[in-house]
């Protein structure tokens, strides 16, 4: 099974520690930030050779981050040189299985410092707490990285992160899979052609919250906890959060979702898929405008699992205002009205629905579909004028050839990031409530302080603000 570190341990291994072992082995030098690389300086070639195998570091092994790790560490592209996770329970156990030569760490710290110089690009499927930290390390070490969405837990973290992908000029990716695949041409094709424009009204839903609010028994308090399992490092789980919590099944696997502190709601797990190819090819960037439509109050700990969250984006480029609307429902009173064409109950569990000019409006649902024009007699009158768009490589092989030099990513920080920075907003707004005006120049709330301690999230606990300084 390869290495373990011993499972109860508590550690602290320290950024500079990390960096006078790790990065020297590496052959590498981390500047201060005032003398780090500019993006317009050169930097080092570190894509993989065409006939080399990408060496890959699977960080996160349970659920989606084990499912991440198992395909691209499946490919005849990869060769999986390293494995960690903070659970070495159960959960993780399948890709251990699969990779079991691979040494496994709990601490991605020690996977770098004793590992790193072996490392090409890493996979990182952890909770959203723990996304930056994990992520700046990474690419400060020059490795590629694909990130799972959404890129990090506060709008400052992802300013870094995209900060960092320029300075240290490696290959990133966001995990929002619907936006390597075709229905990214398609939007692309027919935003050139003319086919979508005049975007003004944008709605995107998901109704698949039981999943959710199985986990919401109506005493939603911090718990008085339950005692660590022994192949849990629950302190690490905690990454740079200021405040220990006690282990509890409502924190993991999967409830920090829920977690004002810990996730970033429903609308950032989904809008980074259902929303990427509006958000990139109608340049909408940052609103003006964020309002909590439903509830009318947030709650104290958790995001609602149902909201109803407004957008308003201005005119840019010569296109009009967009008022962008997000629901999470429990049921079809809380969807969005079907348009002319179609019938309320037509609308699936997730999906989302744009009103362009020409009376024309694009339905598509779930992640990968591509976009139907409705009504069915539009759709006929503007089929001979559709373009082909052609095929494209899945997600996930875009970021291993894009690492071997042979293509860009799709989704990469300076693209996936102003989308997550939206998301994100949409969160605060959760958190908030009311109607907040923004400032997309500033990027602050001009008249909200409460919100703009929510933009740059809280101080990191001792020994982790170090991840903050690397840009």
């Amino acid at each position: 099974m390869g290495k373990h570190v011993n499972r109860s341990k508590k550690r602290a291994i320290s950024r500079r520690g990390f960096l006078q072992g790790s990065v020297a082995a590496a052959g590498l030098t981390i500047l201060p930030s005032h003398a780090a690389p500019r993006a317009e300086e050169a930097q080092p070639d570190n894509r993989v050779a065409p006939n080399d195998k990408i060496q890959l570091a699977c960080i996160g092994l349970g659920g989606m981050g084990g499912s991440i790790g198992q395909s691209m560490g499946g490919s005849d592209l990869t060769e999986v040189v390293a494995l960690c996770d903070v659970d070495l329970g159960s959960r993780t156990e399948a890709i251990r299985q699969a990779f079991p030569d691979a040494p496994v760490y709990q601490d991605f710290r020690e996977l770098f410092a004793e590992h790193g110089d072996a490392i090409d690009a890493v996979t990182i499927g952890t909770p959203d707490h723990t996304h930056f930290p994990i992520a700046m390390q990474a690419m400060a070490l020059g490795k590629h990285v694909y990130l799972e969405k959404p890129l990090a837990l506060t709008f400052r973290q992802v300013e870094l992160l995209m900060e960092a992908q320029r300075q240290f000029g490696v290959v990133t990716q966001m995990g929002n899979q619907g936006h390597g695949q075709r229905r990214l041409m398609q939007f692309q094709a027919w935003k050139d052609a003319g086919i979508i424009n005049d975007v003004t009204r944008i709605d995107a839903w998901l109704t698949d919250t039981q999943r959710w609010d199985l986990l919401h028994d109506g005493t939603w308090d911090i718990p008085e906890g339950d005692p660590v399992p022994d192949d849990m490092n629950w302190d690490l789980w905690h990454a740079d959060q200021p405040e220990e919590r006690p282990f509890s099944w409502k924190f993991h696997p999967f409830a920090w979702r829920n977690w004002h502190d810990l996730g970033t709601s429903l609308f950032a797990d989904w809008g980074a898929h259902l929303l990427s190819d509006a958000h990139q090819f109608l340049e909408l960037g940052l609103p003006t405008e964020i309002a909590l439509e439903h509830p009318e109050e947030p709650t104290e700990h958790l995001f609602p699992t149902a909201a109803r969250v407004r957008q308003t984006f201005p005119e840019r480029n010569g296109m009009p205002s967009v008022t962008l609307t997000w629901h999470n429902s429990r049921g079809p009173e809380q969807l969005p009205e079907a348009p002319p064409g179609m019938e309320q109950d037509e609308l699936n569990f997730a999906g989302r629905l744009l009103y362009g000019g020409d009376d024309l409006v694009f339905y598509g649902k779930e992640h990968h579909d591509e976009l139907e024009i409705l009504p069915e007699a539009r759709r006929e009158e503007v089929a001979p004028d559709l373009p082909d768009y052609g095929t494209t490589s899945g997600h996930h092989e875009n970021f291993l050839n894009a690492c071997r030099g042979e293509e860009e990513t799709r989704s990469p920080f300076d693209v996936a990031g102003p989308l997550t920075q939206v998301l994100l907003l949409g969160a605060i707004a959760q958190r908030i409530g009311g109607t907040l005006t923004f400032d997309p120049e500033t990027k602050r709330f001009p008249d909200n302080e409460a919100a703009n301690a929510l933009l740059d999230g809280p101080s990191p606990r001792e020994g982790w603000d170090e991840f903050y300084e690397m840009v």
